[in-house]
């Protein structure tokens, strides 16, 4: 009777899985180099203040990472459709400069301008739902 009782099991286990087959990104697995993240698109800070211009960040776990676009192979414009969007990146977290110094002038003795550094990740490619593993 405990041979039926666990084949039974294993049959009702077998076939609620195949009609669970709907994919969500919360039910996945992924890769090591796949990120899920939240799309977010933020004004600028600099030391005067919030500027108008915006640029594009992944929330992952809570933290947000700027989105280095010189060193992504996707454009802002891939981003744009997924504003406030959970979504799943093939990408790398780095730590450095988020953009390149500008120079000062010798000049008026100006120094240039203090670049912003930190964690950032760079977007190899934004994967398809239907790519997804569960």
């Amino acid at each position: 009777m405990r041979i039926f009782t666990f084949l039974l099991f294993v049959i009702c286990i077998g076939i609620s899985a195949c009609m669970t087959g709907k994919k969500t990104v919360d039910s996945i697995v992924l890769k090591e180099n796949q990120k899920k993240g939240t799309v977010l698109h933020l004004p600028r800070k600099t030391r005067e203040g919030i500027q108008d211009e915006k640029e594009f960040y992944i929330r992952i776990d809570e933290l947000n990472y700027f989105v280095k676009f010189s060193e992504s192979k996707v454009t802002p414009n891939d981003l744009k459709k997924h504003i406030n969007k959970t979504i799943v990146i093939e990408g790398t977290i780095k730590n450095g400069p988020w953009e390149a110094p500008k120079p000062g002038t010798l000049a008026s003795n100006e120094q240039g301008e203090k670049t912003r550094a930190g964690m950032y990740i760079t977007i190899d490619k934004i994967v398809d739902k239907k790519d997804l593993t569960p």
